[in-house]
């Protein structure tokens, strides 16, 4: 089963349905980073917490909000968001 999964994530969900951030524009990215901020992470007290999990992180986005808070695993069905994810992080 996982292997149809990410043959389907892989070969047939269009680029701009995985919400890598090259394909968001400033303002979808602003926006999106701005709702999880108030609306999930403002009710987290991040100093109980040293590692969280971006459970299908995708390109990254919110992982990155999560890396300036805590240390972050990533886990996703494709390897391709994975990579995404870390040279989105890494990116300042």
């Amino acid at each position: 089963m996982p292997e149809k999964l990410t043959e389907f994530w892989d070969k047939q969900v269009v680029k701009s349905d995985k919400h890598f951030v090259e394909t968001l524009t400033d303002e979808k990215i602003s926006r999106m980073k701005n709702r999880v901020e108030e609306f999930i992470f403002s009710e987290l007290d991040f100093s109980k917490i040293n590692t969280s999990i971006d459970w299908g992180c995708g390109g990254g986005l919110f992982a990155k909000i999560l890396a300036e808070r805590s240390d972050v695993i990533l886990a996703d069905i494709s390897q391709e968001s994975i990579n995404k994810a870390v040279s989105y992080i890494g990116k300042d």
